[in-house]
């Protein structure tokens, strides 16, 4: 088969593969990710950055991804949820598009640029298409990879637009996704030791102003936070917490396989085997070994970083996404010196449909349809029906303690959303470690608490008087119960069952406190 056949149906198949998904999933949502939604609203009536009406919250992972899904509230008469998963939607084709031409213009190969782009779409497909940030951020690496590798070996080219890029890069990531900030530095530490070595020192203080410049939007944004909240973001510091409840321990140091695992004891062994072939074979196409330690360095850094540091125990697959890039290009290294290398090129076409286009097809399609049969359309996610009954007889001004904080979307404006495990404000932050639920409730004194079944999941909430609460009224006639200062009755049970994969309120309960 030419080699222009094969490009053609590789690329033909990854498009219907893109498309079909966004397209059977269109309707489908998820609760973490709809989360950004809130934060959109209230960005396009001109309320920056805030999750409940008025107050400042860093709870969005990437402030930048809110902002751009805010384009979906700015139109009358349409359904905002609806438009922004077609922006998601079309920020994973555009990351696809970007993947293969940073791929491509490094590789000078076809085949290989749209073998490393299949691989990439693996990886990103359905977070891409389901509101998270990853679309974004794997246009970021994919721009900076190509970047580095243009500054380092075409940097007499317009070297000035190459380095406002590179500033441009640099700012936007940690609005992104601030545990890719990693590879920003890595990059940084590459450009500096690469023009010290070669004794460039024009070059070299363009990277450095270009670095401390794109430092100013981040320290703006988390600097800011750290003022107001006392953590330069909640989300990042609740999401820590939560990933480290569940991890092991040795000696008293957190630690997650899971990440490790992910690749090594699966079928995505494959990839790894041919990254290392592929970042092997760059130093033979290219003579600078700068992109080389930059992949190296940046891979091994985010799986010590998800091991040890951050140790992830779920969703490793969305985690690992920022150094996805440097896979793709390995990938496409590979394939590139298969082509040029091997004579019999049956062999190849049988290794490209079985391991590059075939087991992500095998995976991703069910997975396509698992999803989409759970039921988890957007009135779902967010508890319209609950939300509305809320909104029916709570007092102005009200406060409700929730764990799907994504249900703050058709609240009132004036009741004030308290996040249980801090995702959105914090304010649960200092009561993590010890579980003291009771006094978390009598300093923030919520009025209503509509519970989930995270009070038997979360390990900081198992022994809580909460979880006591929820497993004596969930499900039998106990109807008040006094802790102390606080009186707690319910007021409403959910009889349906939980769709496959989302928590939703199991009751909702009133919270009286003496001497208030």
């Amino acid at each position: 088969m030419p080699d222009k056949a094969i490009f053609i149906s590789i690329t033909f198949i990854l498009v219907v593969l893109t498309f079909f998904s966004g397209l059977i999933l269109i309707n489908t949502f998820f609760g973490d990710p709809t989360i950004y939604l809130v934060y959109a609203k209230n960005i396009a009536q001109g309320d920056f950055f805030s999750f409940n009406p008025g107050e400042f919250s860093s709870g969005s992972t990437s402030p930048l991804w809110a902002l751009i899904l805010s384009i979906s509230f700015l139109f009358d008469n349409v359904n905002s949820a609806f438009l922004s998963k077609i922006i998601s939607c079309s920020s994973t084709i555009i990351a696809l598009i970007i993947s293969f031409i940073s791929l491509l213009l490094i590789t000078k190969h076809r085949i290989g640029g749209i073998a490393g782009t299949f691989t990439i779409a693996y990886f990103l497909i359905i977070p891409g298409i389901m509101l998270y940030e990853s679309s974004l951020i794997i246009i970021l690496i994919s721009c900076l990879i190509l970047l580095f590798f243009k500054i380092i070996n075409d940097k007499d080219k317009s070297p000035f637009s190459k380095f406002i890029f590179l500033t441009l890069i640099f700012s936007l990531i940690p609005l992104t996704r601030p545990d890719a900030s990693t590879i920003i530095l890595i990059c940084f530490g590459g450009l500096i030791f690469h023009f010290q070595k070669t004794n460039q020192k024009k070059y070299l203080l363009f990277s450095l102003i270009s670095f401390f410049i794109s430092l100013i939007p981040s320290v703006l944004y988390y600097g800011y936070s750290y003022i107001q909240l006392g953590t330069f973001s909640v989300s990042s510091y609740c999401r820590s917490f939560a990933l480290q409840e569940n991890a092991s321990e040795f000696l008293s140091i957190k630690y997650s396989l899971s990440s490790i695992k992910y690749f090594l004891i699966s079928p995505k062994i494959i990839y790894v085997l041919m990254a290392i072939w592929g970042i092997k074979k760059i130093t033979y196409f290219y003579k600078d070994k700068s992109l080389v330690y930059f992949a190296i360095i940046s891979i091994i850094s985010y799986f010590i970083i998800l091991t040890f540091i951050s140790p992830v125990t779920v969703d490793s697959d969305r985690y690992i996404l920022p150094v996805i890039p440097f896979f793709g290009l390995a990938i496409s290294i590979f394939i590139k010196d298969t082509f040029e290398h091997t004579t019999n090129k049956n062999t190849i076409i049988i290794f490209l449909l079985i391991f590059v286009i075939g087991y992500p097809l095998y995976t991703i399609i069910p997975s396509v349809f698992h999803n989409r049969s759970r039921g988890l359309n957007f009135d779902t996610i967010v508890e319209k029906n609950i939300i509305h009954t809320i909104n029916s007889f709570a007092e102005p001004n009200s406060k409700i303690l929730v764990y799907e904080v994504q249900d703050r979307f058709y609240l009132r404006p004036d009741i004030t959303l308290i996040s249980l495990d801090g995702i959105t404000d914090g304010k649960v932050a200092p009561y993590l470690k010890s579980g003291d639920m009771y006094s978390f409730l009598l300093k923030y004194k919520p009025d209503y608490w509509l519970a989930n079944d995270a009070v038997n999941y979360r390990p900081y909430l198992k022994n809580s008087v909460l979880n006591k609460v929820f497993n004596k009224f969930v499900g039998k006639r106990n109807n008040s119960i006094s802790f102390g200062n606080i009186t707690i009755e319910k007021i409403k049970e959910n009889e349906k069952s939980n769709p496959i994969g989302f928590a939703s309120y199991r009751a909702l309960f009133k919270l009286n406190y003496k001497n208030h």
